[in-house]
């Protein structure tokens, strides 16, 4: 028997030393392993670059256009009607356009992730390994939902919550947080 032991420690066996967690939390190793397999394929950051172009195409705008209404409101004028409806306005409308034309990249991406998330998992027959005790199939399906909405909030919840931020940080005042909560809410449930 105690040879068995020494084997066994030959091995590196360690025994858990660290805080047990909730079995609420059951489903977080498995959401941080499936991140990080998508992560770690390039194709992934072509898919968040794609993604972000349009970010920083919004981001530029809304840079530019306060530059000019400054510069504009220096001179005593206004800027036309017709420039400002034209561009990023800051209204839930402008927000719901952004995340709506990232969807074409996230519908790709998702497509690609889940092949990677589940795909693999059934590929490799692992799902057994996952699915053995103490971790059920609601942990299992909560993990990869975590991974993909995860990395799908890099592409849509992040940016515009980052235009938020930038469109009112450019209003010169705070009013614009106070009085658009709503978007914001709107976005997070929205990117969410």
């Amino acid at each position: 028997r105690r040879r068995c032991a020494l084997q066994v420690n030959a091995l590196g066996y360690r025994p858990w030393d660290g805080k047990l967690r909730s079995t609420l939390f059951r489903w977080l190793p498995i959401a941080r392993i499936g991140a990080v397999s998508v992560v770690r394929r390039k194709i992934f950051w072509l898919f968040l670059l794609l993604g972000l172009l349009n970010f920083l195409f919004h981001f530029a705008l809304i840079y530019f256009i306060s530059q000019i209404e400054a510069e504009v409101k220096q001179h005593g004028a206004r800027l036309p009607p017709f420039v400002r409806d034209a561009t990023f306005t800051g209204t839930g409308k402008s927000y719901r356009d952004f995340i709506f034309l990232q969807g074409t990249v996230v519908m790709l991406f998702l497509g690609f992730a889940g092949s990677l998330l589940v795909g693999n998992d059934f590929r490799c027959r692992s799902v057994g390994f996952y699915l053995s005790k103490p971790i059920g199939k609601v942990h299992y399906f909560l993990g990869k939902l975590g991974a993909a909405a995860g990395l799908t909030a890099l592409i849509t919840l992040v940016p515009a919550l980052a235009l938020f931020f930038e469109y009112g940080a450019f209003t010169e005042s705070v009013e614009y947080y106070l009085e658009s909560q709503r978007i914001f809410w709107a976005i997070v449930g929205y990117g969410t």
